[in-house]
């Protein structure tokens, strides 16, 4: 199982997360998004920039085969 951290976005969630422009970033561990949802809230505060926490969410992310 993996992990994404998604943003809310409007009335729905996304994962706009990147690991670079096209590949979307998945973590092994809940502990490992958290710590990036810690390091982009810790980034914006030291720019001056206001956030939500309550516009992040960590998601689990099955691959289809282990649905099926």
């Amino acid at each position: 199982m993996k992990y994404e951290v998604q943003t809310h976005c409007g009335n729905d969630w996304e994962n706009v997360w990147h690991d670079d422009i096209t590949t979307l970033t998945y973590f092994d561990t809940v502990e490992e998004a958290l710590q990036e949802i810690d390091d982009m809230i810790e980034e914006m505060e030291l720019q001056g920039m206001t956030y939500d926490i309550e516009d992040y969410r960590i998601m689990p992310v099955a691959k289809l085969k282990d649905l099926i």
